[in-house]
């Protein structure tokens, strides 16, 4: 059984992961503001929309009618 040395460092182990992921999320989505095809920027209202978005709309679709080889 830890005494409350050992809680308090478990919890600020806890806290400072968390913390970290929160730092690479928040730093992916800045990097992810251009199409990973053309470049272009992709309008913020479609990143916020589907956080995680690669693609701007027409490269997308272009992607998902496989009009593009």
């Amino acid at each position: 059984m830890g005494d409350i040395v050992d809680d308090a460092q478990e919890l600020e182990y806890r806290l400072r992961t968390q913390s970290l992921a929160c730092h690479r999320i928040r730093a992916a989505e800045l990097v992810l503001e251009n199409c990973v095809e053309c470049g272009e920027p992709i309008p913020d209202a479609r990143r916020k929309a589907l956080r995680g978005a690669l693609r701007c709309i027409g490269c997308q679709s272009e992607l998902e009618t496989g009009s593009r080889l």
